[in-house]
């Protein structure tokens, strides 16, 4: 927290002739927000639904597909990264330019 004195122009110790108004200070809250604009499509009461309703059958077919593609892309990732092998050509160039120069 800023010390209140005479340099903290903002919390009330003005100089002459400089502008009075208190500056704006970024709020935690408006850093970094954005403005979604959403349409409502459908209303449904709060509660429980039926498994036999093909819109929850619809809901839970995809959750099952997206978590299997995130599971496979995981996986994907993993093995290509634990077989991945780097070499570095740089150092390899130097030491086959350092053998030949003697």
């Amino acid at each position: 927290m800023a010390a209140v004195g005479a340099g903290n122009n903002h919390l009330g110790g003005s100089k002459q002739g400089s502008d009075r108004r208190p500056k704006p200070r970024p709020s935690s809250r408006t850093q970094g927000a954005t403005t979604k604009i959403l349409k409502v499509i459908s209303r449904e009461p709060a509660g429980r639904r039926e498994l036999n309703d093909p819109r929850v059958q619809q809901n839970i077919r995809e959750m099952l597909l997206n978590r299997k593609t995130q599971l496979l892309q995981s996986a994907y990732i993993e093995v290509a990264r634990d077989q991945a092998k780097i070499e570095n050509f740089l150092a390899r160039s130097i030491v086959e330019n350092a053998g030949k120069g003697k």
